[in-house]
């Protein structure tokens, strides 16, 4: 089935699911695996029950009983007197049940070298558990309190060491001297039985000396949190937990059980059978002749036989041949008191059956004289594999630190592994409204093609990689924290972005710096320039004046000829020679042309030394459109006097918002006024070709830019051949006639422009049609 028509089926049976139930377990004092088989336990129950079960260890005991009698949890695993306290306020009370009783004792155990009577160990070192640990602590002291040996003052130090593995392993290294364990009842076999689960073989260096009375065993509330229905569920899931084959058995490890029991108001003393398809666990009292005189089982069956039927056989009887490796082992230890386990396979209803066994002498007494020795078995045939691989599957989701869930396709949360609930602690609250889990599905109906879903939550950035399992319906969540990495993401983006502007910002600055380079090269030019006609115009100044004088003064000289001559026709009758009068004439016109020319040299030093001169004069605020105006009145009254035929209609149109800029009026005024003035003369040109028919039109604008102001100097007149319009910014270029232009207007305004205002200058002609001056000053 595609994971598309999965879904389709799955929305058309969507249901709301169920909140989750709470398993509150009071603070643990095993081993990491416990843990893990904990967890494990949540999941089957889950699966059990089509709801999420949410397994979480308490901080502490009083914060267990705090959250039962706040009704916040739905089970809790109890100590016995959290369990009786409560019992009135749950549907049900589960007894755990060990070694076939739902009771249990404390031991008070020490090394087997160090003490015979409870008086030898005053002044010793006591390790307990915690203190409201009932075996690893209260129930041996309210006994030693009863026969007056109180603890503060019985024990030279007391230390709590957080759990049994702990406590027990402080006793075998000598760190102290005596501590307290559980046991299913009050003699030897069953304390190092309970031993053995925290020591592994170790519990033959170790003796119990003293036994509690018995105490209800801790156990499981139901609490009415739960719906009446929920409850019996739960309350049958339980107790059948332990019957053999529903493939459970590992799961009830944590509570170190063999299973549960309904609370009754039996004697805590009575034995309740645990049935099962055979006991894991054999104890056998051998005689010298290894005949059994007592056995012990937590089911009425072993060995594939009833228990009652075991007693007067030989070991070999109840074993068959297998039985020699123990009988050595048996014999060695009536020697010389040798105890220990090995490991041993039976054979049993032609199946192999793994056992530990574990060796130990009993100490004679009034009904046995001589010495027994007792022999322990305990099936481990399932247990060692089963666990193993269960521990490999389970640790990966539960210890890995990164988020990991399970969702149905209705919406669901099968499961979530501790670090799940942990970053997302509303996800028990919210369930399918998770960002998460709508993340997740949301990229399985989108196909796998996509990248990963991503999803931000509390300023974490959470990459989720979805697996799809169609064929059981579920979809596997593993969440990253990518928070690092996303803003590394980020900052390179944002570095990607800065640097495209830069190189998109690189042309335009490439070519502002070329501009630059050249108005610099230009200005240096400029100045180099202007320099040496400065020095040129300096040096031709004065034999100009000279010659200016003299050509003033020669002419005045001629006249006074002219008059003397005239004075002596009229008074002597004296006529002087035709060649002398053709030649006087010549010499006065040549004077008059001297002057003339003479004064064009001066206009054009003149020009020249404003020319080097550049912008000279201080900025102020000026209005732009003012300047204009008087220049276009002053150059309109020039033109009617020079061409009183010929009248040019000026035009204007200003921009308001161009307003006042900080300019040198006197330099503005006299671009405008060079530019006007090469208006009129090309519009006079082509009136004289055209006639009176032609009327001729100068306008100048005005326009206000963001970041600049324009000025446009239209005319109609002859407009600028293609030839020459790459010279006519070039100084002392005109195209007037000799005598009418220095060629220096242009050049000028452009350098003032350029140089002085960091604008433009730039014109647009169409010959002989139009011409337009552009000038762009910057704001």
């Amino acid at each position: 089935m595609s994971l598309r028509l999965y879904f389709g089926l799955s929305r058309a049976i969507v249901t709301v699911p169920s909140p989750p139930i709470r398993f509150l377990l009071y603070p643990s004092q095993g081993v990491e695996q416990q843990h893990v088989r904990a967890e494990l336990l949540g999941r089957a129950l889950s699966l059990r029950m089509g709801r999420l079960v949410q397994v979480v260890t308490a901080r502490s005991y009083e914060a267990l009983s705090q959250a039962i009698a706040e009704n916040q949890v739905e089970i809790a695993w109890a100590t016995a007197e959290q369990c009786a306290m409560f019992a009135h306020r749950a549907w049900a009370v589960l007894r755990a049940v060990r070694f076939g009783h739902d009771h249990y004792y404390a031991a008070l155990v020490c090394r087997v070298d160090e003490a015979s009577t409870l008086e030898d160990l005053r002044g010793c070192r006591a390790a307990w558990v915690i203190p409201q640990s009932l075996g690893g602590y209260l129930l041996i002291a309210r006994r030693l309190e009863a026969l007056g040996y109180p603890p503060a003052t019985f024990f030279s130090n007391e230390r709590f060491y957080g759990s049994y593995p702990r406590a027990l392993r402080a006793v075998l290294l000598g760190e102290a001297d005596v501590t307290s364990v559980l046991s299913s009842q009050p003699d030897e076999v069953h304390a190092r039985a309970s031993m053995s689960k925290y020591l592994e073989g170790a519990e033959r260096l170790l003796k119990p000396i003293l036994f509690s009375e018995p105490t209800p065993s801790d156990g499981l509330i139901l609490t009415r949190r739960l719906s009446e229905e929920d409850a019996a569920a739960l309350r049958s899931i339980f107790v059948e937990l332990s019957k053999g084959g529903n493939g459970l058995d590992p799961l009830i490890a944590p509570f170190h059980v063999d299973g549960f029991v309904p609370s009754s108001n039996a004697s805590p003393r009575a034995s309740n059978p645990w049935l099962r398809r055979g006991s894991s666990f054999l104890a056998l009292t051998l005689d010298e002749e290894d005949r059994c005189l007592s056995a012990w089982a937590a089911t009425d069956t072993a060995l594939g036989r009833k228990v009652r039927e075991l007693l007067g056989r030989t070991l070999t009887e109840i074993l068959g041949p297998q039985a020699a490796r123990l009988q050595a082992l048996t014999r060695l230890a009536r020697h010389d008191g040798t105890q220990g386990q090995v490991p041993y396979n039976q054979e049993e209803q032609g199946e192999i059956r793994s056992y530990m066994v574990e060796v130990a002498v009993k100490p004679p007494n009034p009904e046995h004289p001589k010495p027994a020795v007792l022999l322990q078995l305990r099936d481990i045939t399932e247990h060692p594999p089963l666990e193993e691989h269960l521990f490999r599957l389970a640790s990966f989701p539960l210890m890995h630190p990164a988020p990991m869930l399970e969702l149905e396709m209705t919406g669901a949360v099968r499961y979530a592994n501790p670090a799940a609930h942990e970053f997302f602690p509303d996800l028990t609250v919210q369930l399918q409204d998770h960002p998460v889990v709508q993340a997740a599905f949301t990229w399985a109906r989108a196909g796998e093609e996509q990248r990963p879903a991503r999803v931000e939550l509390e300023g974490r950035c959470w990459e989720l990689a979805v697996v799809p399992l169609p064929d059981s319906g579920v979809l596997r969540v593993f969440a990253q924290d990518v928070t690092s990495r996303r803003q590394m993401e980020l900052q390179e983006a944002k570095w990607a972005q800065e640097l495209q502007v830069k190189n998109d910002a690189l042309p335009t600055a490439l070519s502002q710096l070329r501009e630059a380079q050249n108005r610099l090269i230009l200005q240096d030019r400029l100045a180099a320039l202007g320099t040496l006609t400065a020095g040129i115009a300096h040096e031709l100044r004065n034999p100009l004046n000279f010659v200016n004088s003299f050509s003033a003064l020669s002419a005045d000289l001629c006249e006074e000829v002219v008059h003397e001559l005239t004075a002596l026709h009229d008074k002597q009758g004296f006529e002087p020679p035709a060649h002398l009068q053709q030649n006087l004439m010549d010499l006065a016109t040549n004077v008059k042309k001297i002057q003339a020319h003479g004064q064009r040299m001066e206009r054009i030093i003149h020009a020249m030394l404003a020319h080097s001169r550049g912008g000279q004069g201080e900025r102020r605020d000026v209005s732009l459109n003012a300047l204009l105006a008087d220049a276009i009145h002053l150059v309109s009254q020039s033109n009617r006097f020079h061409y009183p035929s010929f009248n040019i209609q000026f035009e204007q149109e200003f921009d308001a918002s161009v307003g006042k800029m900080q300019l040198v009026p006197q330099e503005i005024s006299q671009i405008a006024t060079n530019l006007l003035e090469n208006a009129c003369h090309a519009v006079n040109a082509k009136w004289e070709r055209l006639g009176r028919d032609f009327q001729g039109r100068i306008r100048v604008t005005t326009a206000g830019r963001q970041d600049s102001v324009e000025l446009h100097f239209h005319d109609n007149g002859t407009g600028i051949p293609l030839n020459i319009r790459d010279k006519i910014l070039t100084p002392f270029f005109t195209t007037k006639p000799a005598g009418e232009g220095t060629g220096l207007g242009l050049s000028l305004s452009h350098e003032i422009i350029v140089k002085g205002y960091g604008g433009t200058l730039r014109f647009e002609s169409e010959e002989g049609v139009f011409t337009t001056f552009i000038i762009t000053l910057p704001r």
